[in-house]
């Protein structure tokens, strides 16, 4: 893959800009301990790689009122907004990726899960805000990553059509949408897959080019710039 005809780059934020995902995956726990909670038998092998909706579901389904969805969820958001502003780091050579692309005139936003103004905040205390044209939660396209007209409303914010941008992202799900909507498809190594062979292998067939560090990927589309 080479960026001769790339025009934007949309980045996904956790477990691509930003290390993140073992903290939202540690969660789980550190909620159940928070309450004095054991860990329910069942769980013990699976709950630090439980994603943190079906944990929620779970957990209003075994304690029930005054818990819900939604109550857990705000809680995990409080929690994880403290540590994006706190200790969460970038991932290695994610700025000097950054700052190459703006070299390049390449326009460049983030799609993410996690709440805008959490991610907004998480994004400043990097210094990487002045870069992007807008940051995305998907609520005001009303589309979640799962379906490629998500990537087709992103590319057409970006001023660009989908054939001219690519999408930076570490999950297999939504580099299979983005690529379905005509984009490129860069991925990152995240340790959190490291034990899913079957999730990695999605997401090998899914790129266009594969990296371990955004170093790596700066090296590769722009030999001998810094």
């Amino acid at each position: 893959m080479n960026m001769e005809n790339i025009r934007a780059v949309a980045f996904d934020m956790d477990g691509t800009l930003l290390d993140s995902m073992g903290y939202w995956r540690g969660e789980n726990r550190r909620f159940l301990q928070r309450r004095s909670l054991p860990i329910p038998e069942d769980l013990k092998d699976t709950i630090d790689t439980m994603s943190s909706h079906a944990f929620a579901r779970r957990f209003v389904a075994d304690y029930g009122a005054p818990n819900t969805f939604e109550s857990v969820m705000d809680e995990y958001h409080e929690v994880l907004r403290g540590l994006y502003l706190t200790v969460i780091p970038a991932k290695q050579g994610a700025e000097r990726f950054l700052r190459l692309l703006k070299k390049h005139g390449v326009k460049m936003c983030v799609a993410t899960a996690t709440l805008r103004d959490t991610a907004v905040a998480a994004l400043d205390r990097q210094g990487f805000l002045p870069y992007f044209e807008f940051v995305t939660d998907g609520t005001d396209m009303g589309l979640a990553k799962g379906d490629p007209r998500y990537f087709e409303k992103l590319a057409e914010r970006l001023g660009e059509k989908p054939e001219n941008c690519a999408m930076f992202e570490d999950s297999a799900y939504a580099m299979k949408s983005a690529r379905a909507a005509g984009m490129k498809i860069l991925g990152i190594r995240e340790n959190v897959y490291a034990d899913k062979p079957d999730e990695m292998a999605r997401i090998l067939e899914n790129c266009d080019l594969f990296v371990d560090t955004f170093d790596e990927a700066a090296d590769k589309l722009f030999p001998g710039e810094e």
